[in-house]
């Protein structure tokens, strides 16, 4: 009635441990099921936001993210590869055991700023793309059937834009 289609949910990780302890969060994989599934009976879309690489993660836990996320089946999954952005970040990064990668700090979403101890950055992005892969995986489909071919003109139309702006292609495709 309010006009109200989409909800953007910072979920940030599967894992209850690192989303609660690390992350302040309070909140249970069960009281994010029932809030998506509250979300989805009133029609409306929701945008998941989750960060991979953090404090204490190791492939466990970043498994138990992109599981978590494939089944909540959002119609749009963000992942972020951690950053340090607070004096706290920095102090659970280095007390997790991780070496910190300062020359990539400025990239906000691309390459791992850390090598955790049980989490090194090639398998990190590994992981990562996988996330996406199987995310867009269901995502594009369902834009095609919602859109139809419309939808590879959007499509061409905003790569086109945003690369003329000189953003880059893993940028592009991760918002596609």
């Amino acid at each position: 009635e309010a006009g109200c289609k989409v909800i953007r949910m910072g979920i940030e990780s599967g894992d209850e441990h690192i989303r609660n302890v690390v992350y302040h969060k309070k909140t249970s994989n069960e009281q994010i099921r029932d809030a998506v599934r509250l979300v989805k009976s009133y029609g409306m879309s929701i945008m998941a936001y989750y960060i991979l690489g953090g404090p204490y993660e190791n492939k466990k836990t970043v498994q138990a993210t992109i599981d978590l996320a494939n089944e909540l089946d959002c119609q749009r999954n963000t992942f972020f590869i951690y950053k340090v952005l607070t004096e706290e970040g920095e102090k659970q990064m280095l007390d997790s055991g991780a070496i910190l990668h300062t020359e990539t700090s400025d990239n906000i979403n691309f390459g791992a700023i850390a090598e955790l101890p049980d989490l090194p950055s090639k398998l990190l992005f590994r992981m990562w793309q996988q996330a996406y892969l199987h995310t867009l995986s269901k995502r594009i489909p369902r834009l095609i059937r919602a859109q139809g071919l419309g939808y590879f003109t959007r499509l061409a139309k905003y790569i086109y834009k945003g690369w003329r702006q000189g953003l880059s292609m893993k940028y592009l495709w991760s918002y596609s």
